[in-house]
Formats: C-alpha cells, sequence, structure tokens
C-alpha cells in the first residue's frame, strides 16, 4: 500500500523521524501545512515537497492520510478536519488535551470509518516488544511491579511550547508514553494514580513521579523529567521468579539492552532492533489494508491522555485519584 501523506505541523519530530519512516514505508509526502508559511517553506525545500501550505483544508486536498505534530492544543481541531475530510490520522501524543476532545476524534473517525493512531511509539521498540515476550512467557513468574524511568534532558529549542500554554508540561509530553507502554506490557487498565511534581512555580511541572495501580493489583512506578541530562532511560518488571531489566529503551532510536536476573543467575537476552517509526507507519497501513484497529488507537490514546491528567490533578490535591474511565 503506498499512501499520500500531508503533515500538519513542519514539527521537529516530523523532520528528524517522520519524513524517513513514511518514505521507508512507501509513502509519499504531498503537503506539510504550518501556520508560519516560511517555517513550511523551508522544510518543503528541504525534503523536496510539492507544496507548503498555511490552510489546512488545502494540504489535504490531495492526501489520504495526516500526520499531526502540531502544538497539544491543535491536534483534536485538525484530527476532526482532516476525518471529516476523509483521511486516516496519525497524531502524535497527547491524542488531544481533554477527555472530551479525544472521545470526539475517536467517534469523528468511528463516524467517518477511517482509521485515528497516536503515536505512541514505545510499543515498537524492540526491547519493549521482547519484555512483553517474556512477560507472557512466564519468565519472571507473576508480575509484582514494573518501574519505569524516563528521565533526560529538553533541548533548548524544544522548551518554547512545552513548557508554555493548553497541554504543556511532563505530563502530557512523556507520562502519556509511560502509561501507553505500561497497557502494552500489562494487558489491563490503569485505574488509580497518586503523583507529585516538580518545577518552577510559574511554569507547568517538568518532573513527575508517582505510581500507577492497575486492574489486577501489579503497581507501577514512573518518573519522568525535562532536566536529568544523565538520566538513563529504564525499565524494571519485577515478578515472584525473577526480574527483567532493560536501558536506554525508552527514545525514538532502535535502541536499548534487556536482561533477566533470576535463580538461574544474570544473563542478557536477544533483540530484535526496528526503527519503531517505520513500524508505527507499517502498522497504520496493516490497519487501514484490514480494517482493524492500529497497535494504538485513538481510543488508547485517550487512555493515557486521561491517566496522566489524573496524575496531574494527583499532584495538585496530594492524595489518590482514581483514573476516569474511557468507554
Amino acid at each position: 500500500m503506498s499512501l499520500r501523506w500531508a503533515l500538519l505541523g513542519a514539527s521537529t519530530i516530523a523532520r528528524q523521524r517522520m519524513v524517513s519512516a513514511i518514505r521507508a514505508v512507501g509513502g509519499t509526502i504531498v503537503a506539510v501545512q504550518s501556520g508560519d508559511l516560511d517555517r513550511a517553506s523551508a522544510f518543503a525545500a528541504d525534503f523536496a515537497l510539492p507544496l507548503a501550505v498555511t490552510d489546512i483544508r488545502h494540504a489535504l486536498s490531495g492526501a489520504d492520510a495526516v500526520y499531526i505534530s502540531s502544538t497539544n492544543d491543535r491536534h483534536c481541531t485538525q484530527a476532526l478536519t482532516a476525518l471529516a475530510a476523509g483521511c486516516h490520522v496519525l497524531c502524535e501524543k497527547p491524542v488531544a488535551t481533554s477527555i472530551e476532545d479525544a472521545r470526539a476524534m475517536v467517534a469523528a473517525a468511528e463516524t467517518a470509518r477511517r482509521v485515528l493512531a497516536v503515536n505512541h511509539h514505545l510499543r515498537h521498540n524492540g526491547v519493549n516488544r521482547a519484555i512483553r515476550e517474556q512477560m507472557r512467557a512466564g519468565a519472571v513468574g507473576q508480575v509484582r511491579a514494573i518501574i519505569v524511568s524516563n528521565g533526560g534532558w529538553l533541548p533548548e529549542e524544544l522548551r518554547r511550547w512545552r513548557l508554555s500554554g493548553e497541554g504543556s508540561g511532563i505530563a502530557l509530553d512523556k507520562t502519556v508514553h509511560d502509561v501507553d507502554l505500561l497497557r502494552f506490557l500489562l494487558g489491563t487498565e490503569p485505574i488509580a494514580v497518586n503523583a507529585s511534581t516538580s518545577g518552577p512555580p510559574d511554569q507547568p511541572a517538568q518532573a513527575i513521579m508517582g505510581v500507577l495501580e492497575f486492574d489486577g493489583g501489579v503497581l507501577a512506578q514512573f518518573y519522568d523529567d525535562f532536566n536529568a541530562p544523565h538520566g538513563q532511560t529504564r525499565i524494571e518488571v519485577i515478578g515472584d521468579r525473577g526480574r527483567l531489566i532493560a536501558e536506554d529503551c525508552l527514545s525514538g532510536r532502535p535502541a536499548g539492552t534487556l536482561g533477566i536476573s533470576d535463580a538461574n543467575g544474570t544473563r542478557p537476552l536477544p533483540v530484535d532492533h526496528e526503527n519503531p517509526y517505520a513500524e508505527v507507519i507499517r502498522d497504520l497501513h496493516r490497519a487501514i489494508a484490514a480494517g482493524t484497529p492500529p497497535a494504538a488507537s485513538g481510543r488508547d490514546g485517550a487512555i493515557a491522555l486521561s491517566a496522566a491528567l489524573s496524575a496531574i490533578r494527583s499532584a495538585r490535591t496530594s492524595g489518590r485519584l482514581a483514573i476516569e474511565s474511557i468507554a
């Protein structure tokens, strides 16, 4: 399948990750849209794209699918416009900035009979897939807890909109990824959260740590940070017969290591690495062709958003909160 793509947002992630991912899977990019025509034109020139515009409908006119990587507050409006125009949608996380908007996007995709996917690429990291395979095979016995450490350094050029305006802050940037990955690994739903945040008082939170309770009794600790330049992303799965330890597994790179520690000692496990962003596009193609949900659907994005918003509210109220269910 070859899809014609429009890019809504001349973003850094589109530039660094998604243009090559789309092309690697056989897609053609027919337009790039930005509120800043100079920015769109420069992007189009760099990647030899035929059309750079500010008008969304103009960008959609020749497209089968759109990739939305605009600022978070624009995701819902742009997705609804694209779905109404008959396009399939791959939206950056968070899927929206409110549960109501996320629900509207899911409903619009169902009405339009188009695929709405969210770019939760961590599901496609080879290490994370290997973790899930080991868990399902019972390698560590009954899982008791999972610890996710997702601290790193946010470059200065990426801080502007992530630290100001609607939908900014660490939880809607990284915690949504943590939640989606934990659901992918466990196959169960988060039901409650207790979290704390830190950062300058006049800005959205730049670090968050908390505990998610999952249906079935598993506890998951998460730590996300914009200001940990020497942070090493890490996942630890603790079972009653052993533990899995993964490192460097929460970036967009096809990277990371996985090991297991049990009664037989500690040893590395094999991992098949693939470009996670290309796998996101490939998965979307499969979903469109087969009429089946993508790996991370709009509903999946809404569940991750609900948990992250609950974490924010928990930090403000200093207490455990139930996570609103997505019907």
